[in-house]
């Protein structure tokens, strides 16, 4: 179908309230997933935090790493708790959905706004925020969960203070949605932001929602991604199996990520 033709149909449609996408191509699904699949390196993976909600699968190489910048507070600060009591940690938190982290914690840092891609009275950038926060240049840890601002937000942040995260651990949400070509441009970009100088190392489906099947390829609608920045690791190959330090989400029956995740 040639784009005036797509362009035609999108326009008729919208004098009916209705939005229009166009499906992505398989092929490009495929080759989407192939780019973003974990690699096994020199450095093993550690959990922090619970087994369950709120535990992610983390590189042990934080040595160094004395500050965790986590926007996205929900509920559960039990990460956080530990990369304070365990590593020495300050921890900065930033959601305007609550008004104060779960846990007490003096090495905590709370603002009530959420990240995005301005500021304004209740948002903030992640450039913004760090500057506020962080005047040195040491290497910093990433634990993000903000229920669907981060394409944007990672999009929106300068390379170079992306690149000053040393470990980035993200829960991407609406993944599914690259079946629609939009959605499938946005996100695709900003897994190639986060690869230019990170390499994934680690992914985990979230039970709580579910998986869409597709033409035979079965997407995660929320899933969680550990990067470390490759100058920190050797690549030795391909993950080709889930992570015995894996633990679901929620009650829900375990997802289990398909093949097609791990190898062609």
């Amino acid at each position: 179908m040639n784009r005036t033709v797509k362009d035609k149909i999108k326009k008729f449609f919208s004098f009916t309230n209705l939005y229009v996408d166009f499906l992505t191509s398989r092929e490009d699904i495929v080759e989407f997933i192939r780019t973003i699949r974990p690699k096994i390196t020199n450095i093993d993976l550690i959990r922090i935090g619970p087994h369950g909600d709120g535990g992610y699968l983390i590189p042990n190489d934080l040595i160094g790493v004395n500050v965790c910048f986590s926007p996205g507070v929900g509920t559960l600060s039990y990460f956080e708790e530990e990369c304070v009591e365990k590593y020495g940690m300050k921890i900065y938190l930033a959601d305007n959905s609550v008004n104060a982290p779960s846990i007490n914690n003096k090495n905590f840092n709370f603002i009530k706004k959420h990240i995005g891609i301005a500021n304004s009275e209740h948002m903030i950038t992640m450039e913004r925020w760090i500057e506020n926060m962080e005047e040195d240049n040491s290497d910093l840890l990433l634990q993000m969960d903000i229920e669907g601002n981060e394409y944007l937000s990672i999009l929106s942040m300068p390379q170079k203070l992306l690149n000053r995260f040393r470990i980035i651990s993200i829960e991407f949400h609406d993944l599914q949605n690259i079946w629609g070509k939009d959605f499938y441009s946005t996100a695709k970009s900003t897994f190639e932001k986060l690869l230019e100088n990170h390499v994934c190392v680690h992914l985990h489906p979230n039970n709580c929602c579910g998986a869409l099947n597709i033409k035979g390829i079965e997407i995660p609608r929320v899933c969680e991604f550990t990067f470390i920045r490759k100058d920190r690791v050797k690549i030795l190959g391909n993950v080709t199996t889930p992570n015995q330090l894996d633990s679901d989400n929620r009650g829900n029956p375990t997802l289990t990520l398909s093949d097609i995740w791990y190898k062609d």
